[in-house]
C-alpha cells in the first residue's frame, strides 16, 4: 500500500479540506484528531500543524482490520481490542483530561454516498471507561462513521 502522499493527485486530500478540517478543530476546540489503525499520520498530522494551537493529540483506534485468525487464536477479542491502551503518534501523550468528560460525541451524524443518505441522526457520547463497538458484516460501512 502506498503513503498518502505518493498518491496520485486526484486521491489525495485538498488543501481546502484540509484547512477545513483544521477551522473544524479550533472551531469546536478539539483536544485530539482520530485515525483508523495504520502507522501513518499524515493527513492528521497536517490538520493539528494547520490548527490555531497545534497541540492536538493524534489518537489511533483500533477498527481490529487488520486483527488475523493468528491474533484470534492467541487469544484477540472485541473486548481486549477496546481495554488496550490506544494507540498514539509518535511524541503524543493522548488527551490532557480524561475525567468524566466525553471522548467522543456524535451529534446528528448522517453520512451518505453520492448524495443518498444511509445514516441519519446518530447521537451518542462515549466517556473514559466506555465501550463502543460496532459490529457488522465486512464492507457494511462499520467505519464510514468514523
Amino acid at each position: 500500500m502506498l503513503p498518502l502522499w505518493a498518491a496520485p493527485p486526484k486521491l489525495r486530500p485538498a488543501f481546502e479540506t484540509i484547512s477545513f478540517l483544521a477551522k473544524k478543530v479550533d472551531e469546536l476546540k478539539l483536544p485530539c484528531v482520530l485515525t483508523i489503525e495504520g502507522t501513518q499520520h499524515k493527513i492528521a498530522e497536517t490538520i493539528v500543524e494547520n490548527t490555531a494551537e497545534k497541540n492536538q493529540k493524534v489518537l489511533t483506534m483500533d477498527s481490529m482490520q487488520s486483527t488475523t485468525s493468528e491474533d484470534v487464536a492467541n487469544g484477540t477479542t472485541y473486548l481486549s481490542a477496546m481495554e488496550k491502551e490506544p494507540l498514539r503518534a509518535e511524541g503524543s501523550t493522548g488527551l490532557k483530561e480524561a475525567g468524566t468528560m466525553a471522548q467522543l460525541t456524535c451529534h446528528d451524524l448522517a453520512v451518505g454516498y453520492d448524495g443518498n443518505a444511509v445514516l441519519q441522526g446518530l447521537n451518542f457520547e462515549v466517556r473514559a471507561g466506555d465501550y463502543l463497538c460496532i459490529v457488522g458484516e465486512n464492507g457494511s460501512g462499520k467505519s464510514t462513521p468514523l
